[in-house]
């Protein structure tokens, strides 16, 4: 993983670190959009 740019590549980081496989989907999706969000803060 070289950067997050979107929803896709967020969810990719996501999925690769093992300790947050045990977390639904839904969960995975919350943690996807607070990133996003923290992406956009430290851009601006």
């Amino acid at each position: 993983m070289d950067e997050i740019v979107d929803a896709a590549s967020a969810r990719e980081w996501i999925d690769d670190i093992s300790e947050l496989n045990k977390l639904s989907n839904y969960e995975k999706n919350q943690l996807v959009k607070y990133i996003l969000k923290a992406v956009k803060w430290l851009k601006s």
